[in-house]
């Protein structure tokens, strides 16, 4: 996986690149992978979707088409410490 990954992106062996086991995909028939490529105090991380094969691998994002793409993200966001607007003086 390690040799295909510095194909694929292309990064030259001063890059360090660390391979998390595999989980489960959220596609049926391929395992997630995250790779981390990192050099001196820059990192990277990729995701790639392995086949149970080990045959073909994907580099990308899968989203669902029933949930916001930007949920994770959202969650994410705090509002508690914003300040909040100010009611706008009313138009004559």
């Amino acid at each position: 996986m390690e040799a295909y990954v510095r194909y694929l992106m292309p990064w030259d062996p001063r890059i360090e690149v660390k391979i998390a086991d595999p989980e489960p995909a959220p596609m049926p028939g391929f395992k997630s992978v995250k790779v981390t490529g990192s050099y001196q105090k820059i990192s990277i991380d990729e995701t790639f979707y392995v086949s149970n094969d080990g045959q073909k691998i994907v580099r990308g994002a899968v989203y669902d088409v029933a949930q916001s793409p930007f949920a994770d993200e959202l969650k994410k966001l705090r509002t508690d410490l914003s300040p909040s607007s100010v009611p706008r003086a009313p138009r004559w």
